[in-house]
């Protein structure tokens, strides 16, 4: 625990953000939503992506950027595929209708492709994918939204960090999560150094300049991660995200057109039972990851993680405490936004 951490019951927590934004009339079921995303963040040790973004949604819907009574709508339906239409809502409530939608119409025709147009942030993309995981499929989902990080070469954001998760069904263990950005570190992962008073380790960000810095208040603009590698991902997600939807995000912005927070997103759920027992496929998975796990350990390796086995490891920890630690000054403004 560090200095400006304490621990809160992860009931009261759930209850303080549900309050916060029933208080700015979200209805009760979609504050139960994104309390359910942003404590789930917290749970898994993601705390940039958990309720630390709670006061930054509630000012976008101060601000008219987020609309706490959107219905988000099913814009398209062409059986495997379709689109839904965020309206601008919590980008929790978007995406809880858009992966029901996936994983009924995967069911019926073995796959499907959804298109998620005109939301806010989504939270940590594991978690929606994971609840396609929880239901025995394939999960897929990625996202972009505004430009936060340099494009291979430029010195300005010109890219979201486009986070893209990928959930697995295995046997007899919490699903496998691969959940992680195109940039070498999520924006929130700034915001937490900067409260903590830490640097950040070189690599990560430029200033506005267009300067290397370890100083997360002067960082202006994430780097990819890999460089081109992680840029180019950033720029395919773009395409299969909001300009597949027809709602493009990132051109409108730098060519000075746009200057509101949106997102996109695409959710994809395989129903691999098509393709033979699911047991078979689940008990493959496993057989993989234990051959994997059984190889020699390079040096300072205590063991080998498959994707996502830090994070359910956390949730499991926190569900047997009862509770998580946030820094004290979190957990005063929560409680004071949720009056």
């Amino acid at each position: 625990m560090t200095n400006n951490e304490m621990p809160i019951a992860t009931a009261q927590l759930r209850r303080l953000v549900e309050q916060a934004f029933a208080r700015a009339r979200l209805a009760e079921a979609d504050a139960r939503l994104v309390a359910d995303v942003l404590v789930w963040g917290d749970a898994s040790g993601h705390g940039s992506h958990g309720t630390m973004r709670a006061p930054r949604y509630l000012g976008l819907a101060a601000r008219g950027e987020l609309d706490l009574a959107a219905r988000p709508q099913l814009a398209m339906d062409g059986g495997a595929l379709f689109k839904v239409d965020g309206q601008r809502a919590a980008g929790a409530v978007a995406m809880a209708r858009a992966v029901a939608e996936a994983a009924e119409r995967a069911r019926a025709h073995g796959i499907a492709f959804g298109a998620v147009a005109d939301t806010t942030h989504i939270g940590p993309a594991g978690y929606h994918a994971l609840a396609l995981a929880e239901r025995g499929l394939v999960g897929i989902v990625a996202a972009s939204g505004i430009p936060l990080m340099a494009y291979f070469g430029t010195a300005t954001p010109a890219l979201s960090t486009a986070p893209i998760a990928i959930a697995v069904p295995i046997a007899g263990r919490a699903p496998m999560v691969l959940d992680m950005a195109s940039s070498v570190a999520a924006f929130g992962k700034l915001r937490q150094a900067a409260e903590a008073g830490r640097a950040i380790p070189e690599g990560w960000a430029l200033t506005a300049a267009g300067a290397p810095t370890t100083d997360p208040d002067a960082a202006d603009v994430l780097l990819p991660l890999g460089g081109p590698k992680g840029a180019g991902l950033a720029l395919m997600l773009e395409c299969l995200t909001s300009i597949l939807a027809g709602a493009p995000i990132l051109e409108p912005m730098l060519a000075g057109r746009a200057n509101t927070h949106k997102q996109a997103a695409f959710v994809i759920a395989l129903d691999a039972a098509r393709f033979g027992p699911q047991a078979a496929f689940e008990g493959e998975v496993l057989a993989l990851a234990e051959a994997i796990e059984a190889q020699p350990r390079a040096p300072g390796f205590d063991e080998i993680l498959m994707p996502g086995a830090r994070s359910a490891r956390e949730r499991e920890r926190h569900r047997a405490s009862g509770t998580v630690m946030l820094p004290a000054a979190l957990i005063a403004q929560l409680t004071a936004l949720a009056g």
